[in-house]
């Protein structure tokens, strides 16, 4: 997993703010990890269809097999930038570059949106203590990264003395969480119309020439 370019990651995907309180019921936070990663893999499925698409048909379980063999999203997704070079490269019509547009952006969003979908599937549930750190009567639970995540904790010192913590990157209760899971089905939808109009343009394309149509 690579660690999360935040400089190029859009305002609208960037990691929610820490919730003040979490949830009181760690069932809560639980279950809003499984909508979460149920909807990220909803979108990894329409992506691979966009990539069958892009291939064209009649070699649907060869290329199903090689691109559901790459284990990382960041190589799917460069799988499928490899393919449209080359699907766009002959088809210029105004048509045709409005769904290469239209795939670029989405490509851009998934990258961004992995470094959430990441923080999910890594994180664990634990406390988050609240103003009463002795008893911790009003303690909740969020999701955050594992206490050995360097990646997603920052080192801090605290005040004069040799205290130190290393603070999360994120804290998610299940209304963070399930806002993201709203992010990954919201950008869903635009996979499913290119998938589509891809197969449509390449059905159009047999139509006119079937014996040169690829």
């Amino acid at each position: 997993m690579t660690t999360e370019d935040k400089s190029k990651t859009p305002k609208k995907w960037a990691a929610p703010r820490a919730p003040k309180k979490g949830d009181d019921d760690e069932r809560d936070t639980y279950a809003a990890v499984g909508l979460a990663l149920s909807k990220w893999e909803q979108l990894e499925h329409q992506l691979g269809e966009i990539f069958l698409a892009l291939i064209g048909y009649g070699r649907n379980v060869e290329a199903h097999r090689a691109y559901a063999s790459i284990m990382a999203n960041s190589g799917r997704l460069d799988m499928i930038n490899a393919a449209q070079e080359v699907f766009f490269l002959y088809r210029q019509s105004d048509e045709h570059q409005t769904i290469r547009k239209n795939l670029a952006n989405l490509l851009s969003d998934v990258r961004a949106l992995a470094g959430r979908r990441n923080e999910i599937a890594h994180g664990i549930v634990g406390i988050k203590p609240g103003d009463d750190w002795e008893n911790f009567t009003d303690a909740s639970y969020v999701l955050a990264p594992s206490y050995f995540s360097q990646k997603k904790r920052t080192l801090t010192v605290f005040g004069a003395s040799p205290n130190f913590g290393m603070l999360p990157d994120y804290e998610y209760g299940s209304a963070q969480i399930k806002a993201i899971a709203g992010w990954f089905a919201s950008v869903k939808q635009p996979a499913t119309r290119i998938a589509l109009a891809i197969r449509r343009q390449r059905h159009l394309e047999r139509q006119a020439s079937p014996e040169n149509s690829t």
